[in-house]
This record gives C-alpha cells, structure tokens and sequence, in this order.
C-alpha cells in the first residue's frame, strides 16, 4: 500500500518537473534568441581573434538520461499497453505511440506522466522508489545547472549597458579592443 501511494506522489512530482523542464525550455528558446541577436559582433569579434565560447552553442534539449530502472519502465509501459494500445482500447493510436515512443526512448517522465492520466498505478520497491527521487532530482538539479549561462543572465536582465560590459567580461573579452574592433569596422 505504502509503495503504491508513494508512486503517485513521485508521480505527480514528476509531472511538475517536465512542465518545470517545458517552461525551461521555452524560456531558454527565446533567451537563447535574444543572447544570439544582442550579442551578434560580440560573437564575431571571439571568432575572428579566434576565441571560442560555448555560450553561443545552441543546445535546446534537456539532456537527462533517465535512471529509473528498466524493469520499472516496463512495467509501466506494459500496463499503458494493456489499457490504451487502439486493438484493446478502441482509441486512435496517438496516445499510444506517445507510449510506446517514451518507453523505446527509456523517457521514464513521460511515461509517468502518462501513468498518471490514465490512472495506471503500480507498486515500486523501495529501491525503484529512490531511483526516481534521484531521477526527480537530477532533473531539476540540471535545469538549474543550464539556467547558470550567460544567455539566462542576459535574458533576466535588465539588458542595459552595464550588463552587457559584464557579460563580455565574461566572456574573456577585452572592452577596449572590442571596441576598437568595431570602430575598424565601422570605416
């Protein structure tokens, strides 16, 4: 009894944590396109002194790697399977390819989520129930760690001219020379 109630709470933590990561994500699109457009002769003058920055990578994913067991997955997805595959259920296959594609993808999030809607429940052990505390955790460990970027500062700011001299500090470059940079260019 402890381990099913338990599940729904890690559940529904979870599904705090994928909006929490879809916020993010959303956030970090259209900070990322500000940092990109706001700081266009920034990026030049690194790459013509041949000083490169990762701050203007674009990675737009959330790149967490599920640790929840596979065995756990399963389960899950086969009692998903059982409940809305469209041969059992009668329903278009839509939801289910969205579980079958976060099961194949070992997207232990999803597939809570999904449990959840469709009131799937299951009894974990009581390791399954810390790896997805752990799992719950890295998630949002790594969300905080991607909001630490130029890019996230920048697009909390108040975007004037002080932060702009200290985002450049930042990123190693020489205010003096950059603007001597761009007065050359300017002729």
């Amino acid at each position: 009894m402890f381990s099913a109630q338990a599940f729904r709470i890690i559940t529904r933590l979870s599904k705090e944590v994928s909006a929490e990561e879809q916020k993010f994500l959303e956030c970090d699109q259209q900070y990322d396109q500000e940092f990109q457009r706001s700081f266009q002769d920034e990026q030049k003058y690194l790459l013509e002194k041949h000083i490169f920055s990762n701050e203007f990578k674009r990675d737009k994913r959330v790149t967490h790697r599920s640790i929840i067991k596979k065995q756990l997955l399963k389960k899950l997805y086969r009692k998903l399977a059982i409940k809305i595959h469209p041969d059992v259920s009668g329903r278009d296959g839509s939801e289910f390819n969205v579980v079958q594609s976060a099961y194949e993808k070992e997207d232990g999030p999803t597939l809570m989520t999904e449990s959840l809607k469709h009131d799937i429940q299951i009894c974990p052990s009581g390791n399954d129930i810390t790896d997805m505390m752990k799992d719950i955790q890295l998630r949002r460990r790594e969300i905080e760690n991607r909001k630490n970027t130029l890019r996230w500062v920048w697009g909390e700011s108040k975007k004037n001219d002080l932060a702009r001299k200290l985002i450049r500090a930042a990123l190693q470059i020489d205010e003096i020379k950059f603007q001597r940079w761009q007065r050359s260019r300017k002729r």
